[in-house]
């Protein structure tokens, strides 16, 4: 190999390694990205898991208390 060659060569290397930056940069911004975007939505789950908990609480009393009602009036309670 003579310097010519060489030189080229450390050209390319220089190259692909600028490439190579600015490519794992690009890629460091998008996973930032995703792992806010899951970050939230782990908190929706969680939020939504909470109201259901709760919606299923208000809707078993609601029944509950829709059959003591039905009951009264059939004369069984």
């Amino acid at each position: 190999m003579n310097a010519t060659q060489r030189d080229e060569l450390l050209i390319r290397l220089d190259e692909r390694t600028c490439n190579i930056y600015t490519l794992t940069e690009k890629q460091e911004k998008h996973l930032s990205l995703l792992n806010d975007s899951v970050a939230k939505n782990t908190m929706h789950t969680a939020v939504n898991k909470n109201s259901i908990f709760w919606l299923r609480i208000i809707s078993g009393i609601v029944v509950s208390g829709l059959m003591a009602i039905s009951l009264k009036l059939m004369g069984v309670y």
